[in-house]
This record gives C-alpha cells, structure tokens and sequence, in this order.
C-alpha cells in the first residue's frame, strides 16, 4: 500500500514540532500536539444509551449514531520516563453504532515509531474526555473526542516501551500490532455541540503484548463506576500525513 502525500510531509511536520527542537525525542509528538499518551483498560461493560451525531475530517456529513457501552477507559501515561501534559484528561471508550456505511481508507502518518501506513475499515467507537472524581480532580480542557477505526492492514510493528500511569508502572511491555486510528470530531448530542480543539492531533493505538490483569475499580466517571480488567492497548499522538478513500 503506498500514498500520495497531500502536501509536503517535511514542512507539515516541521511546522508541527517548530520551537520543540530541544524537547526530548520521546516527547515531541505529544508535546506539539498537545496531547499525552493514553493505556487504555478493558472495563466490565456498562449499559448506556444515548444518541449522538459525529462528523471528522473523513466525513463530509454529520453521521447519525448510538452509543450503548461503555468496554474500556483510558488514563494518560508516561511513556519511557516522558512527561504527561494534562494528568486531568482521561478517555472513556464507547461503542460506536454508526447508520452509515462507510468505504475503507488508506492512511499515512507519523509518531514517534515514525512514519506508517494502514488500511482503515469501520467505525467502531467513540472516544469521550472524561474526568475520573477524586479529590482535586476537574474536567479535562483542550482534549476532543475521537472516532475510532478499526486498522485492517498494517506492517507489522515490535517495540518494547516503559509506561506509569496512576494505576503503577510496567517494565519492558511490547507492542504487538497497529490496533485502531482515531480522528477528532465534531460531536453533537441534543442542542449541545462539541467542537474540534486540534484538527492536526489523531491517536494510534497499538495492542500491548500480553495484556496485565489489573482487577481493580475506578471512582465515578460522570454517572458511572467502572470495574477494570487488564490494560489492553496504548495510543500514541499521531499526525496524520494523507489519506484516501479505497474503491471497492
């Protein structure tokens, strides 16, 4: 699978980590962007019901959908001693029931395992910012929403990396395989419209190999309390380079 670059991968990029020159290698994805690293936990799931309309950068529409559970959430993590940018923003994952069919698409981008490629197929949740209530905690500001595909075909990718996150730390956990891309949204739900904070931040979540059984339960995320299983996968910020949709 190869791509056309929509525009010029060396001045997207550079714009991207212009004045980060001296942040450690490790960092400069997030730090440009914004945006921390994420492991994500697969929770008991939890029954929710609530309508919703999402519209991405591979939309051209606003697409209708549900969301009936909730399977995992998400805290940020340090990766290899690297710093986190908002301990505060957490992800909750939501299974995404989307009315419309959409096409596969080819995508190009880069983080910090560099530059890759892959197949994308459906849509498969939703990535909502969320606060996990403890004492001096608050809602995340600055942190979209994020539709979630699922990666069809991608090389094969093995790294071994060092995460902390508030649930401890894990030494030498391997990367098995490009999981899911993620895209911000515009989310809409009743009257209330949620803007895109940064166009250029996507996430790649990456399987983690084997998973850790954690058995452990969250405090409250908005109305409900989550029982955690095992850490499952980790996502990485993300430029996206160039896609297109695939003719079937």
């Amino acid at each position: 699978m190869s791509l056309q670059p929509r525009f010029s991968r060396c001045l997207a990029i550079g714009i991207l980590l212009a004045g980060v020159a001296s942040v450690n290698a490790e960092d400069k994805f997030g730090v440009a962007l914004k945006l921390d690293h994420f492991k994500f936990y697969k929770v008991e799931p939890v029954a929710t019901k609530a309508d919703v309309s999402v519209q991405g950068q591979f939309d051209t529409f606003s697409v209708p959908a549900s969301l009936p559970e909730i399977t995992m959430f998400a805290n940020p993590v340090s990766k290899d001693g690297g710093r986190l940018i908002n301990p505060q923003a957490h992800l909750t994952w939501y299974k995404l029931l989307q009315r419309l069919t959409e096409r596969k698409r080819a995508v190009e981008f880069e983080n910090q395992f560099g530059v890759q490629e892959a197949l994308l197929g459906k849509p498969v949740a939703l990535l909502v910012p969320t606060e996990r209530v403890e004492e001096g905690s608050k809602f995340p500001e600055g942190i979209d929403h994020f539709k979630v595909y699922e990666v069809l075909e991608a090389r094969p990718l093995r790294r071994t990396v060092t995460l902390k996150d508030q649930f401890g730390a894990e030494e030498g956990v391997t990367i098995s395989r490009t999981m899911f891309f993620c895209v911000p949204v515009i989310k809409t739900h009743g009257d209330q419209v949620t803007k895109i904070v940064n166009e250029k931040a996507h996430l790649t979540l990456y399987g983690l190999s084997p998973p850790k059984l954690t058995k452990l339960t969250t405090d409250q995320f908005g109305k409900h309390k989550l029982s955690v299983i095992e850490s499952t996968l980790l996502a990485l910020p993300t430029v996206k380079i160039a896609w297109k949709a695939i003719e079937e």
